[in-house]
């Protein structure tokens, strides 16, 4: 480990897994489908990751000096799709890493074609407090337009969830569920947006994330519709989003961030490290590592997004980037402006920040925090550009934020 990192008292976990049943048409993240496999089961790659992710998390959080795990986030990729007998063997080598586990939120992503009770069971066994299930769409002609599959066992599965999580009121390890959608789908109606989140709120999952599409370079949504697509659907894209959004906060559903709502209680504590900047350690193809370094900045390490490559890691740590002290300041804002804490006033470019408030764009709460509106979330990126253009000298000093 670098000797410029601060070894931190506390620490967020990522689990990155890089296979998902079939690859989205819309997904740019590191992940391969595992339908080619002819024999997942008895794979012996996707064994030897998982190993090497297991002994290499161990040997991160010692080399940190064991620091007390807060969160544990286990994403990818679909985790679920491993099977109940791998994700056993995870779940218990990561559960072994916490030590005292109480107060420690686990939230695992899960795709409703890999969910099924047993798995469902298998998390609740290791003391998962939060399964997180991307539904993307409840409607069949959004999923294809997307290139993904309709869920046929969609309501068996969100039945089980929610009986999983009755079951479990009342323990020390309560679970919780959120839903994933996706909105702003190029030329999804007014009625299709709003079908599809009166669904998902009648189902009362304790978080929803409401996605904007975003169509990435070099994936098969981005050939097929060409450069142009985004632009091209924005204006529609804004108006859908807006009225999910609305739907949401209708039913008391807490707008804590740019794309994350809701009830009390039941935001999730590891992306609100994110937002925070906390220090986290990831581990598994792409994954990355935020530390705190000694002079105020971060350092940042990332494993190699390839799977020979990073079964190939003979360092404890992937390839490090240190982020200066300037830099990291400008990133808090930048990451708390997207939340409903927002960020501190202190040593922002004043003028800025008054013409926000005089646009509707952002309020001071408290006389010190600078904290964005609904109006100001949806022209959060012009927003960014403005701080980042007026940032140079009059930026907040190491540790204002």
């Amino acid at each position: 480990m670098s000797s410029t990192v601060l070894p931190p008292p506390s620490i967020g976990v990522y689990v990155h897994i890089p296979w998902c049943r079939s690859k989205c048409a819309y997904c740019a993240f590191v992940s391969q489908p595992l339908c080619h496999r002819l024999d997942v089961e008895t794979d012996p790659i996707i064994d030897s990751v998982l190993s090497s992710t297991v002994e290499l998390l161990e040997r991160r959080l010692e080399l940190l000096g064991s620091p007390r795990v807060t969160t544990v986030y286990v994403g990818g990729g679909t985790p679920t799709a491993l099977g109940v007998r791998r994700l056993n063997w995870l779940f218990g080598a990561i559960r072994g890493m916490m030590g005292e586990a109480d107060g420690v939120e686990w939230s695992v992503e899960a795709n409703p074609h890999s969910l099924d009770s047993e798995t469902i069971a298998v998390c609740g066994r290791h003391g998962v407090t939060r399964i997180s299930v991307g539904v993307q769409s409840f409607l069949p002609r959004i999923l294809d337009s997307l290139g993904r599959e309709p869920a046929d066992n969609l309501t068996e599965v969100l039945d089980s969830v929610k009986r999983a999580q009755a079951s479990s009121r009342g323990t020390d390890r309560p679970m919780a569920w959120s839903l994933d959608l996706i909105t702003g789908v190029l030329d999804m109606s007014l009625l299709e947006a709003i079908d599809d989140a009166e669904r998902a709120v009648a189902l009362a999952p304790d978080h929803i994330s409401l996605y904007d599409l975003s169509v990435e370079s070099g994936t098969p949504l981005a050939r097929r519709l060409g450069s142009r697509a985004g632009r091209r659907f924005a204006d529609r894209a804004a108006e859908v989003s807006a009225a999910a959004r609305r739907v949401l906060i209708d039913v008391g559903y807490h707008r804590y961030e740019v794309s994350a709502f809701s009830r009390p209680g039941g935001e999730c504590r590891h992306n609100r490290g994110y937002w925070r900047m906390q220090p986290f350690v990831g581990v598994g193809p792409s994954a990355v590592s935020s530390l705190p370094a000694r002079d105020g900045g971060i350092v940042r390490f990332t494993d190699p997004p390839a799977i020979n490559d990073f079964l190939g890691l003979r360092e404890p740590w992937g390839a490090g980037e240190a982020v200066a002290a300037s830099r990291a300041a400008f990133e808090r804002a930048m990451m708390g402006l997207r939340t409903d804490e927002g960020i501190n006033l202190a040593g922002l470019p004043p003028a800025t920040i008054d013409k926000w408030v005089i646009e509707g764009l952002a309020r001071i709460c408290n006389g010190s925090m600078v904290v964005m509106t609904d109006a100001g979330w949806e022209r959060l990126d012009v927003c960014l550009r403005e701080l980042a253009d007026a940032w140079g000298d009059a930026g907040p000093q190491p540790g204002a934020s």
